[in-house]
């Protein structure tokens, strides 16, 4: 009887070690690919923030770029750094709304339950003024970034900080897909003034890149052991 015992609690102290090997080992195995994944999503990001300095260099290099000129710049940016829409975002105060809409022959509207309606009263619009787009979408043009507070709230605090800023998850406008929104600022004169203030005073706009999370899901997925659960959380 006593041999049995003897043997059996060796059975299970065996067993429980095995266990608990198992799961540190399993646990060191999650540890290095959610590093892994983590950093595809960081160079994805990193891509994609110097494919919008590109695009912000095409309006330092001209003050007036017109719809063809950024449809052919934005598609081969978007073959090349993962983006799935890249935009132009100016920036329009109240006090300008009306010659900005009577210069570009289209109303800033806003998303609304039926569709679009005319945008309400702000202190400033940003309307999207160029689009270049992989999506499958309805146009965009004259949709205020500012109408989402989610945007709104990543738009101011790209002119606070000087510098791109990544929003949470959002639903992107045209294809209602959700995706992240990276806004880089761009000023009058070129460069990113050191002061708030003359940041404030000289930003003429966004250059705005939209990234599916289906394709960022994907590529991440893509670069991790097969058949391994993901979770990808926002913060």
């Amino acid at each position: 009887m006593l041999l049995v015992f003897l043997l059996l609690a060796g059975t299970v102290l065996a067993t429980a070690y095995s266990l608990r090997y198992e799961r540190a080992e399993a646990d060191r195995r999650s540890a290095r690919e959610g590093e892994r994944a983590a950093a595809v999503i960081s160079l994805s990001m990193t891509l994609a923030g110097e494919s919008l300095d590109d695009v912000a260099g095409l309006f330092d290099a001209s003050a007036g770029v017109d719809a063809d000129e950024f449809a052919a710049f934005g598609h081969r940016v978007l073959g090349s750094s993962g983006l799935s829409a890249v935009g132009w975002v100016e920036r329009v105060r109240a006090a300008d709304r009306a010659r900005h809409e009577a210069r570009t022959g289209r109303a800033i509207v806003e998303p609304s339950p039926t569709g679009v309606r005319r945008a309400g009263d702000r202190a400033a619009f940003y309307p999207v003024a160029h689009s270049a787009s992989d999506l499958s979408t309805g146009t965009v043009l004259g949709l205020d970034e500012a109408a989402e507070p989610v945007r709104r709230a990543a738009l101011d605090a790209a002119v606070a900080g000087g510098s791109a800023v990544v929003t949470p998850p959002v639903r992107l406008y045209g294809s209602g897909q959700a995706g992240l929104l990276l806004y880089q600022p761009v000023y009058r004169g070129g460069g990113t003034p050191a002061l708030p203030a003359a940041r404030e005073s000289r930003l003429a706009g966004f250059v705005v890149g939209a990234y599916r999370l289906d394709a960022l899901m994907r590529s991440t997925s893509a670069a991790i052991i097969s058949g391994l659960p993901v979770e990808v959380r926002d913060g």
